[in-house]
């Protein structure tokens, strides 16, 4: 990796975050939420559950970060520095 590829990252980082609710959370609540719904008794529970209803804790809409437009501005703007 490039000095400018690092960059680039730590630009993107900072208006994506890595964090483990995206990178690691949601396949485990998928799976929650398909073996619970095998076992749901629909006439007690009439709506499936999704994976969300299995996540420790995801973020309302207005407190995510970012657009992808956002972050091809970020590296634009390092692609145009770099040269």
């Amino acid at each position: 990796m490039t000095y400018g590829e690092f960059r680039g990252w730590c630009s993107y980082f900072e208006v994506h975050p890595f964090d483990d609710r995206s990178n690691f959370q949601i396949p485990s609540a998928l799976t929650r939420a398909l073996l619970a719904n095998i076992n749901r008794d629909s006439k007690v529970r009439c709506e499936p559950f999704t994976y969300k209803d299995f996540m420790p804790y995801d973020p309302p809409e207005e407190e995510r970060v970012g657009t992808i437009e956002d972050v091809m501005k970020i590296f634009g703007r390092h692609r145009e520095s770099s040269q």
